[in-house]
């Protein structure tokens, strides 16, 4: 059995080979990991330091008067306002577009277009909405796409019924089409995608 003393002897010169620590009598030390730590320490400081810099030039110094956070505040919230109305449009134009996807419109509601709906005497519900004629919507499809079949009377009968049935449902749904132009892009549109 070897004693404490002999592996003790080993392992200290063991690692004085690998010349990263040097020795004081019994004791190990190392310049080398000292400089290391050293340069480590000071690395970390100069980028905390970096950082605290760039955060007060991005967002102003924490001192700074209290009129500025406020404009920043007002302005983001009228920034978050007219980007939740961009999306609003934005979604519910898309349903208009998408007869089968399923109705997010009650809990987006556009409020400006009932307000719209119910100002203006000339929007009639979508029930008692005179569809283009048969010639007419063979045209637009035509114009819309070269490849577009012609419709018969039967195959637009079932169109304009099933059309009138899903957007007469939007309506109540508070998401209703406000304009005859955009009545007859949506129908189209319709169409094509039903027909695909």
């Amino acid at each position: 059995m070897v004693s404490k003393s002999v592996l003790e002897v080993c392992s200290f010169t063991l690692l004085l080979s690998v010349q990263v620590f040097e020795s004081d009598e019994d004791i190990l030390f190392s310049r080398y990991l000292d400089d290391k730590k050293k340069t480590a320490t000071k690395n970390r400081k100069m980028k905390s330091e970096r950082g605290k810099k760039a955060a007060e030039a991005r967002w102003g110094k924490e001192g700074s008067d209290n009129s500025k956070v406020e404009n920043d505040t007002s302005n983001n919230t009228i920034n978050r306002q007219a980007s939740s109305k961009q999306c609003i449009s934005s979604t519910n134009s898309m349903l208009e577009q998408c007869p089968s996807s399923l109705s997010l419109s009650s809990s987006l509601s556009n409020k400006d277009s009932l307000s719209q709906m119910s100002s203006s005497s000339s929007i009639v519900s979508i029930k008692q909405w005179r569809a283009p004629t048969l010639d007419e919507i063979n045209a637009l499809l035509k114009s819309e796409h070269t490849s577009a079949p012609i419709l018969d009377s039967g195959t637009y009968k079932n169109h304009i019924s099933k059309f009138k049935t899903y957007y007469a449902e939007q309506e109540l749904k508070n998401n209703p089409i406000l304009t005859d132009d955009r009545r007859c892009d949506v129908l189209v549109t319709w169409i094509i995608n039903d027909r695909q």
